[in-house]
This record gives structure tokens, C-alpha cells and sequence, in this order.
């Protein structure tokens, strides 16, 4: 039964991610950030969970292990690959980001980058069977994503508790934020769910995402503050849906509506117009209110982002 609440949930998903994401919008109207990125350093962790199998290879072969091969964003004295983390905010709050269905981090960079340079550490793993490149893709996998996810998180946290890597005290495991769009988002979802509750969480972003498949235990996890995102115009995950999935959760949470918006090009890429900037500012104090020192002015910064005529509408009930 599990598994085919969660084929409804992907059958749409599948349908309009057969190709490649399409590029973002074109739209030069837009509101200025007021939130800006910092220099941001970048690098590749070749994780790998040897607990769990990979299963759906083509074949029906399976291989030890799920490679979730994972890229970070954080910030940096120095841009580039690799490059030293700054020191001179560390411990910093860690944003796990999940992407969607055929999609990759890459899709996504300058969302997380952004992001990275309001001072977080954003980890974006891989999805061994979603991304684009598995053969086959399997949406169904997504089962499976939600352990993904805290896995990742316990493996960083690892890392930064040993001395020897260049994570060193770099992340602080008290605050730890969960983000997806897509089919990702499901996975966020699934986070505080019965099936897979990842207790270290203080709040978490669900970017065009809902909670089928979650067979009506989607938030039975304490509750932690929520901020839902999405299109009215979206085709492939309705709003509708979106917003049941929103009714259904706990106080404190939020649901920034993106007014004539759909299911991409507000967050992928170069993403431009007035909703991609209110996806990056709002998440942005979303994420201030989270673990910042100030968060009433994080959640006034919040309400102004969600309250721009014709652009967005914002259903507050953060505390």
C-alpha cells in the first residue's frame, strides 16, 4: 500500500520530468535581493551509506552500499573548489538540501550558494536512482531518500567532529535545517513522518512539495517550524495539494504562496523575476528565524517578503 501511495505521488512528478529541467525564467522584473551572497567555497564528499543496498538497477542487480556522492556550498576566505572554510563564523547552522526528480544539485547552485553566503553550510547529496543520470530512474526510490538524508547529516557532523578534515568545527549539530523542492521536498516531508523521523531537525523548507505517501502519518514527529512554498500556477504538483499537505501540519509553519508561479523557474538555476527573489529572500529569514540570534526580526523580514501585491501572499502562523 506504502508503495503505491507513493507511485500516485511520483506519477505526476515522472510526467513532466522525462527531460532535463528546463531552464529558469527570462523575466527581468523582479525585487532586489536584500539578501547577498558572500564568498563561497565549494566541495565534493564522496559519501556512501554501507548499511543499505542499492536496489532498481537495471537488471534487477543490486550493489552494496547507496553512493551519495555530496556537494557542499559554505563560506569561504577564498571562492572556489575547495577552498578553507572561514573560520571566523564557525560553528555554522547546516541546510540539507534535496533535489528533485531528474534533478541534480547542479540545478540548484545558485539558490545554495546564496544561501552559503548568509552563513550556512548547504549540503546538497546526490540521489543514487532520482537524479538524471541513474539508469534506469527510479522515482519510487524515494522511499529510501529520507534515510539518505540523515545519513548525510550524520556523516557531516562526523566530519566535523574530527580534527583531521577540513570540516573541522565547522557545523554546529544543534542547528540542522532540511530543504527539497519536487520530489524533494517529499523527502523533507517524509523527515517528520513516522516512517522516518529525524529528530535533530529544527525546521525545514518544502519547495512545491507534498505529503503523499506519507499515508496520512506525515507529521507525527514534535512539531518543528515549517515554511511551505508554493506556485498557484504550479501544473505538476498542485497547489492544491500543497496546501492540504499545509493544513494537515502543526503550528509553527508558514505558507508563502508565489502568485502566478509554477513547479520550476523559481528555484532552478538562474532563476529571476519577482517569485525567484522572494524564494531566496524569504527562505533566507526563514532560515534567520531558525538560528539566528534575532528572530523577530527574521519573521518581520518574512512577512514583508510575503506581503508584495500581485507577487506574493504569505498564511503566517510562526510563533
Amino acid at each position: 500500500m506504502r508503495r503505491a501511495l507513493v507511485a500516485l505521488a511520483v506519477a505526476a512528478i515522472t510526467a513532466a520530468a522525462c527531460e532535463r529541467l528546463p531552464g529558469a525564467s527570462n523575466s527581468t522584473s523582479h525585487v532586489t535581493a536584500t539578501l547577498g551572497p558572500k564568498k563561497i567555497g565549494t566541495r565534493v564528499v564522496q559519501l556512501v551509506d554501507a548499511t543499505r543496498n542499492l536496489e532498481g538497477r537495471r537488471g534487477g542487480t543490486s550493489t552494496n552500499g547507496r553512493p551519495l556522492p555530496t556537494t557542499l556550498y559554505y563560506p569561504a576566505n577564498e571562492a572556489g573548489r575547495d577552498a578553507p572554510v572561514n573560520t571566523a563564523g564557525m560553528p555554522y547552522a547546516l541546510v540539507v538540501f534535496s533535489h528533485g526528480l531528474r534533478g541534480t544539485p547542479d540545478d540548484y547552485a545558485p539558490l545554495l550558494q546564496f544561501w552559503a553566503g548568509q552563513g550556512y553550510i548547504v549540503a546538497a547529496p546526490t540521489f543514487p536512482l532520482t537524479n538524471r543520470d541513474a539508469d534506469p530512474v527510479v522515482p519510487g526510490d524515494l522511499l529510501n531518500q529520507p534515510a539518505d538524508v540523515s545519513f548525510v547529516i550524520s556523516s557531516l557532523i562526523a566530519m566535523s567532529a574530527d580534527t583531521r578534515d577540513p570540516l573541522s568545527g565547522a557545523i554546529d549539530p544543534r542547528r540542522v535545517i532540511a530543504a527539497g523542492h519536487s520530489e524533494g521536498a517529499l523527502t523533507t516531508v517524509m523527515l517528520f513522518a513516522q516512517c522516518c523521523v529525524e529528530t535533530r531537525l529544527v525546521g525545514a523548507v518544502i519547495m512545491a512539495g507534498d505529503d503523499i505517501g506519507t499515508q496520512g502519518k506525515a507529521f507525527t514527529a514534535p512539531p518543528k517550524p515549517l515554511l511551505y512554498i508554493h506556485g498557484d500556477q504550479d501544473k505538476v504538483v498542485s497547489y492544491e495539494l500543497g496546501q492540504r499537505s499545509y493544513r494537515g501540519a502543526p503550528e509553527p509553519k508558514a505558507f508563502l504562496t508565489l502568485v502566478g508561479a509554477g513547479h520550476i523557474d523559481p528555484y532552478v538555476r538562474n532563476a529571476t523575476g519577482p517569485a525567484a527573489d522572494a524564494v531566496r529572500n524569504a527562505t533566507g529569514y526563514f532560515f534567520a528565524y531558525l538560528t539566528g540570534p534575532d528572530a523577530n526580526s527574521a519573521h518581520a523580514g518574512l512577512k514583508n517578503i510575503g506581503g508584495q501585491s500581485g507577487v506574493t501572499t504569505l498564511d503566517d502562523h510562526l510563533r
